[in-house]
């Protein structure tokens, strides 16, 4: 009878997208063209947001809890110069994915970078070495492990607020302007460390201040406290 007879058995080939093709071949070539697709969308997308990878400012650029680490998928690295409130109330969680790239090194202003987002637990290696303003920089941050490069010229402007559980902080390179990290109770000794190394020797010029939460100074070693004396800072 009529009903009995597989109709898809007498067709050999089907046009899709102006391509013929075996019938069984349809479905994974309709499954590759909507990821082809969505591969378009992808890269028009981000060619706009990112000017094909030329863009420097990025204020406020995605803030808001909209963006997540589903969808914060940026394919140029970021080159940032002008980025404060970048991430304000975002809610990415992890910017050490793999294909996201920052490029510090000639970021001017990143106050506010992640203030106020859902709670940011990985941050790459951040490169402060030629910033002017970084007022609340890691606040949002939840994170226990921060690396930080700096120079002679970082300001901290209340930078640690919030970080309560900053563990491993480590520091690359030198700096001279008043630090406060009481808001970290959790610092290690070698944090402590990493910071003692980094602050410049002031002998013989003004003064500046590293501060640390109670908890810490309360494990300060004796050799720590006189490292930091002897360089002309206190604490």
């Amino acid at each position: 009878m009529a009903n009995d007879i597989d109709v898809s058995k007498q067709i050999a080939k089907v046009t899709y997208n102006g391509v013929e093709i075996p019938l069984a071949g349809f479905d994974e070539a309709r499954a590759e063209g909507i990821e082809q697709g969505k591969q378009s969308e992808w890269n028009a997308l981000w060619d706009g947001i990112q000017n094909f990878g030329d863009r420097t400012e990025y204020q406020k650029a995605f803030s808001g809890l909209g963006w997540t680490d589903e969808n914060f998928n940026p394919k140029y690295p970021l080159k940032l110069d002008q980025a404060p409130n970048m991430f304000w109330g975002c809610g990415i969680t992890d910017f050490t994915r793999e294909g996201i790239v920052f490029d510090f090194s000639k970021a001017v202003n990143l106050n506010g970078f992640i203030q106020y987002s859902k709670g940011v637990e990985k941050l790459p290696v951040m490169d402060l070495s030629v910033v002017k303003s970084i007022y609340n920089l890691f606040n949002g941050f939840v994170g226990t492990d921060l690396e930080v490069i700096v120079s002679e010229t970082t300001p901290w402007y209340y930078s640690f607020n919030s970080c309560t559980n900053l563990t491993n902080l480590t520091f690359y390179g030198t700096f001279a302007a008043t630090l406060d990290l009481t808001p970290c109770p959790n610092l290690t000794h070698a944090s402590v460390q990493s910071v003692i190394n980094a602050m410049k020797d002031l002998t013989g010029q003004t003064a500046q201040t590293v501060s640390f939460h109670t908890d810490v100074l309360a494990k300060l070693t004796a050799e720590q406290a006189d490292a930091i004396t002897a360089k002309n800072w206190t604490f």
